[in-house]
């Protein structure tokens, strides 16, 4: 019974980087849990991380001290890719957990593995590799500190009827000659003007 290490998760500080649709869920759920939450987007939603509670930064780096659990929700594009890696890892609080559910590739898999066997690191959750599926001798799939899941978080019934709806109204809206704001990474751009 004892054996366990488990830590409260009030009073931590989550590090959320991607303040999109799922880091919004995800920063509403951790504050309800009583976590501080600093959140970092290229694109920030001010007014939504300040109605949630949460805290802005435009340098998630000067931050990676601080934070209790990382959790990563990005698009991998040029900019994300690879955004977590030696230099970021060993900047993490001892102790601290990373999460990633956006993208593989955007955390390097090597200095996580280091990361998580010579610290700072404590565990990892990872539900996106680098090359999908992974192979069964991947390194991380070996560390007891490290939960993973196939790439599936969104793979629900109710999360595939969501998707498919959305979809069909953008094809929809598109054909009709507008793009909800909402459906797009820059709205500005939607609305006829580039941010």
């Amino acid at each position: 019974r004892f054996s366990l290490k488990a830590i409260d998760l009030k009073g931590r500080t989550l590090l959320l980087i991607g303040f999109g649709r799922v880091g919004k869920e995800v920063a509403m759920r951790a504050r309800a849990f009583g976590l501080r939450v600093i959140v970092a987007d290229i694109a920030m939603d001010h007014g939504h991380a300040a109605a949630l509670g949460c805290e802005t930064t435009t340098d998630f780096r000067r931050h990676l001290g601080e934070a209790d659990i990382l959790t990563l929700h990005v698009p991998k594009t040029p900019l994300s890719s690879g955004m977590i890696g030696t230099k970021e890892l060993a900047a993490m609080k001892p102790g601290a957990l990373l999460i990633n559910c956006a993208r593989g590739g955007i955390v390097d898999e090597a200095a996580l593995v280091t990361a998580l066997t010579k610290g700072p690191v404590a565990a990892a959750g990872i539900d996106v590799f680098d090359l999908e599926p992974a192979s069964t001798d991947h390194p991380l799939l070996r560390l007891p500190n490290v939960l993973v899941s196939p790439h599936m978080a969104a793979s629900t019934v109710e999360g595939g009827r969501r998707m498919a709806l959305d979809m069909a109204e953008n094809v929809v809206s598109a054909l009709a000659g507008h793009i909800a704001p909402s459906n797009v990474f820059n709205p500005g751009y939607a609305a006829g003007r580039a941010d």
